[in-house]
């Protein structure tokens, strides 16, 4: 019994692990919603509003008038998911000029990653404002590293990627955290 136990121990923290996702993968995830021009895909990749409220982290979307008049952190909470779901229309647009932009840059259906780097520019707990719970958040710059068809090489940047809670996501700086450098 004590074999049947150890053995359905084993394979539940492998299945756990392998859940976690990696700079490379989340990176692939990028790469793959540019070529496909999905800013639906890559609008989920952002933080939500949710974690956003929950995590406290810091927004724009909230003025320090409106801060002042609140009553309560279920009034945040709602406040900063109404108004994110308000300008989620304008964000996939913004989205989507950007990807324009870059597919006229170059050939995306032509291109492989051949190296992702994360450079961690910072590492803190936050705390989960409802249950109390804690989670790791670290915040990195990562470089893409591209090879064009004709072995060139470009760089794609994601600006301030966060991993929070094992999960990468974007948090969002100047209205969108990607970057491909012009030549």
């Amino acid at each position: 019994m004590k074999h049947i136990l150890l053995f359905f121990s084993l394979i539940t923290l492998l299945s756990c692990k392998s859940n976690i996702e990696t700079a490379d993968s989340f990176s692939q995830k990028i790469i793959d919603n540019i070529k496909n021009k999905d800013a639906e895909k890559i609008y989920a990749l952002f933080m939500t509003p949710e974690e956003t409220a929950i995590y406290g982290f810091e927004t724009t979307a909230i003025s320090s008038e409106e801060m002042a008049n609140l009553k309560s952190p279920e009034e945040y909470f709602k406040l900063i998911i109404d108004k994110s779901n308000k300008n989620k229309a304008f964000e996939i647009k913004t989205i989507n000029q950007y990807l324009d932009h870059f597919n006229k840059m170059l050939d995306w259906n032509k291109v492989r990653i051949t190296k992702v780097e994360s450079n961690l520019i910072e590492s803190k707990k936050v705390h989960h404002m409802k249950d109390k719970s804690e989670a790791n958040c670290e915040i990195y710059d990562l470089t893409i590293t591209l090879k064009l068809e004709d072995n060139k090489e470009r760089l794609v940047k994601i600006n301030k990627a966060m991993k929070l809670a094992d999960r990468w996501l974007i948090f969002p700086v100047h209205s969108f955290g990607i970057e491909v450098p012009e030549e």
